[in-house]
């Protein structure tokens, strides 16, 4: 395992992780391009690795999870809660890893390991926090929603 890479395959595991627990709902990756539309829309923001090593070759990382919701503000007025609770439901209490990419002889698909959400007080907290409309100008209901990962690797190189 090279630990230049380990970054890209967290990012690029949890990113399809959520992608494919988003339901109907449009998933953006912050910093990725798109059109500016009229939609109800979730922005995830990846931050991390923080990187512990215990000896030579073991490592203790850290990621951190965010998710900005926005819900176009309609005759629904649980809309923001329900899309907020489907991404609480995906940030599950473990996220597999896989060396995901298409570099020859590094990104071999194969299994990395396992996020494990980290515990807070004895639980396994997810961080929701609604803010409602921000703007009284933009008719739009912003809601967060944020949890944090462990993952032990050994990193023979």
């Amino acid at each position: 395992m090279i630990k230049e890479n380990v970054d890209r395959w967290l990012f690029a595991s949890v990113s399809k992780f959520m992608y494919d627990r988003r339901q109907n709902i449009t998933l953006y990756m912050e910093g990725q391009a798109r059109t500016v539309t009229e939609e109800d829309y979730v922005q995830m923001r990846y931050n991390g690795p923080l990187w512990n090593q215990y000896n030579p070759v073991d490592y203790l990382l850290r990621v951190e999870i965010n998710l900005l919701v926005c819900a176009l503000m309609d005759e629904d007025t649980h809309k923001i809660y329900k899309m907020c609770g489907i991404f609480e439901n995906a940030l599950e209490e473990s996220i597999p890893t896989y060396k995901y990419g298409d570099t020859p002889g590094v990104d071999d698909q194969s299994f990395l390991g396992c996020l494990l959400r980290q515990r807070s007080g004895g639980n396994q907290e997810i961080i929701v926090t609604h803010f409602g409309q921000v703007s009284p100008d933009v008719r739009v209901m912003q809601s967060t929603i944020e949890a944090h990962y462990l993952i032990d690797l050994r990193i023979n190189g």
